[in-house]
């Protein structure tokens, strides 16, 4: 008569303890996969409304039979270019935020973004000292001032705004990843110490340049849409070399990286 022994087929706690790590292995390899296809991901949708825009843009000069949109006589009141063209955007004030950046720094009194936080503004029907406000903005992305329509006409900054019709508008920056709600880019603009909130962005949200567009929101790199309408992932240091404005002489520089 045979001895029939029977075999536990659970896991011994050595083998229970390889296969754990074996997943705790594979999980550390992929994380930083997955982690960097969401990123790709919202690179991609940040990049899709900005065409958007683009598109709004020209929908709006077809509509208004103009060549540009109008710039503010006082920034204290309006975002006057932003509310121009939200009519042709649906839902305007959710299409200007970056999936990378869609909520303001709650504890600054100051309404600039940065590169994981949007800006915020108010708006105005009425002026101060009796302060009527009309609406709040949240937005991510940043306008570039000199393609507006010159307001007034003749001041100091005049030669500056793209004159219409203008050639190479390929290379001329409409909208992009910013930390204002409106910029007037020069050369001279230096490169920004911190990419993930740059100093020199102005007070209240005034005084926008090529620093505030120079963000580490997407891998050293961020979105614009072009006066022709098109979009670019555009890397940082080749911010300095686009046509910001009818004056604005080229420039290579380095951007360190973090």
């Amino acid at each position: 008569m045979r001895c029939v022994i029977k075999r536990n087929a659970a896991f011994s706690l050595v083998e229970l303890l390889v296969v754990l790590g074996i997943v705790a292995l594979l999980i550390a390899i992929l994380m930083p996969a997955i982690a960097t296809a969401r990123k790709m991901a919202r690179s991609s949708a940040c990049m899709a409304t900005l065409q958007q825009w683009g598109q709004a843009y020209q929908m709006y000069l077809g509509s208004n039979r103009v060549a540009a949109v109008p710039d503010f006589n006082d920034y204290n009141v309006g975002m006057q270019c932003w509310e121009s063209l939200s009519p042709y955007m649906g839902d305007s004030q959710r299409s200007l935020l970056c999936p990378e950046a869609q909520q303001p720094r709650e504890s600054s009194h100051h309404p600039d973004g940065a590169a994981g936080y949007a800006w915020r503004k108010h708006t105005y029907d009425k002026a101060g000292p009796n302060w009527v406000e009309r609406g709040t903005w949240l937005g991510s992305y940043e306008f570039n001032r000199w393609v507006c329509d010159l307001r007034p006409p003749g001041n100091a900054e005049a030669p500056h705004y793209i004159q219409y019709p203008t050639s190479a508008p390929e290379r001329i920056p409409l909208i992009g990843d910013g930390c204002d709600p409106f910029s007037l880019c020069f050369a001279s603009d230096p490169v920004p110490r911190n990419l993930q909130d740059p100093e020199g962005s102005g007070e209240e949200g005034i005084g926008g340049s090529i620093s505030t567009y120079c963000i580490d929101r997407h891998r050293m790199a961020v979105n614009i849409v072009f006066l022709d309408g098109h979009a670019e992932h555009v890397p940082l240091s080749d911010l300095w070399t686009l046509k910001w404005s009818a004056t604005f002489v080229p420039r290579k520089v380095v951007v360190p990286a973090p």
